[in-house]
């Protein structure tokens, strides 16, 4: 996250929960790890969060600190190698042939005299494999870029395998077949936090729930048959 420069270490932990409404959350955990990047106004500071606490920092996405909005979001370390530029290993154990980070070609970036725009080595590896040109991946970004396709493939992938080890929250309801009930689930979802709404006696039209957000999975089960079916 990014943090204004005058911010003391000190009152780091206090100000964010008072300021975002983050104190009544049980036993949270905050400490700061190290700061990343150092700025004329302001730093790039990693911290390490309790799992509860964490959820919240994700939801807000920007955090009040002081008189500033504070950018949150996971940090997530991906390992590369700064010989090949390839992923999940280090230069130490690379067997593979050097590349430039510029032009893509086998040397060093530092000998690098091609006047052509910068090339993703990772990428022209992959279009090798391509053989319909009309499926090829654009290759004109840097391969240190954190818009590549191919880096934010790997932090997902990364992301997906961490355990941050908290529950899903889940609620049920009655909704009593009332259609204004049913018009307010995306309201009560977002309010109480909830991951999974199991709803009862929904509102229904032509033996269907309605009013459900097409942006949910969602699936009702048939009192005649006893079967699952996925709601449309």
């Amino acid at each position: 996250m990014f943090v204004p420069k005058h911010v003391e270490d000190a009152a780091f932990k206090d100000t964010i929960l008072q300021q975002n409404n983050l104190s009544h959350k049980e036993d949270p955990v905050l400490n700061i790890k190290f700061t990343k990047r150092t700025f004329e106004d302001s730093r790039h500071m990693v911290i390490e969060v309790s799992p509860n606490l964490r959820r919240e920092l994700v939801a807000l996405r920007k955090i009040k600190l002081y008189w500033s909005m504070c950018k949150v979001q996971d940090f997530v370390v991906v390992t590369r190698c700064l010989k090949c530029l390839g992923f999940g290993h280090t230069s130490r154990f690379c067997q593979n042939q050097q590349k430039c980070s510029r032009c893509a070609k086998d040397h060093r970036w530092k000998e690098c005299g091609n006047q052509h725009p910068t090339r993703c080595s990772n990428f022209l590896k992959a279009n090798t494999y391509i053989h319909d040109d009309s499926k090829k991946i654009n290759t004109n970004h840097s391969v240190f870029s954190k818009e590549c396709p191919r880096m934010r493939r790997i932090e997902s992938i990364i992301m997906s395998k961490t355990d941050y080890s908290y529950p899903l929250i889940h609620a049920q309801i009655n909704t009593d077949h009332c259609r204004a009930a049913m018009e307010h689930l995306s309201l009560y979802k977002i309010e109480n936090k909830v991951d999974i709404l199991f709803i009862q006696e929904q509102y229904c039209y032509n033996g269907e729930p309605c009013y459900i957000p097409s942006a949910y999975l969602a699936f009702y089960v048939s009192s005649s048959t006893s079967q699952s079916f996925p709601a449309y």
